[in-house]
Order: structure tokens, then C-alpha cells, then sequence
């Protein structure tokens, strides 16, 4: 689990509290109330915060159908 602190339609910034040892990943993004959007991804770095958080950037593998408007979506929730 962790929190998206940008993305966009082509890979995004995930925060987590553990790091996450792997090169490919499935991200699940919600797009409704109990729908969600499964989007494979390779994580290009990894970074270590000073509070024990860890940022990772990862750059989704392929355009996925309406991901500019589940981006624009989950920008006005913040």
C-alpha cells in the first residue's frame, strides 16, 4: 500500500513505508467506488527518505485506455 504524490499518463511517484524489492509491478488505482484499474509498471528508482518513507518512481509499461482521465480524477480528489 502506499500513496500516488504524482502521476500522470505515463508512470507515477508512489510513497510508501516499506521499500519495494522488484523491478516490475501491478499498480491498482481506484477509478470508482469499487472499481479499480490494474496498470503493470517497472520501477525506475527507488529513494530513501529521512522519515522512513521511501519514494518510488516507476513508468507505466504501455498508454492505458483513459488514463489521462483517471489522472484528471484523481488530481481533483486532493
Amino acid at each position: 500500500m502506499g500513496v500516488a504524490l504524482d502521476i500522470s499518463e505515463k508512470g507515477m511517484l508512489l510513497e510508501t513505508s516499506v521499500p519495494i524489492h522488484a523491478s516490475t509491478i501491478k499498480v491498482m488505482l481506484p477509478v470508482k467506488e469499487k472499481d479499480v484499474m490494474e496498470v503493470m509498471g517497472n520501477i525506475i528508482y527507488s529513494i530513501p527518505m529521512p522519515d522512513n518513507r521511501y519514494r518510488t518512481g516507476i513508468i507505466f509499461h504501455e498508454a492505458v485506455d483513459d488514463l489521462a482521465g483517471l489522472v484528471e480524477t484523481l488530481s481533483r480528489k486532493q
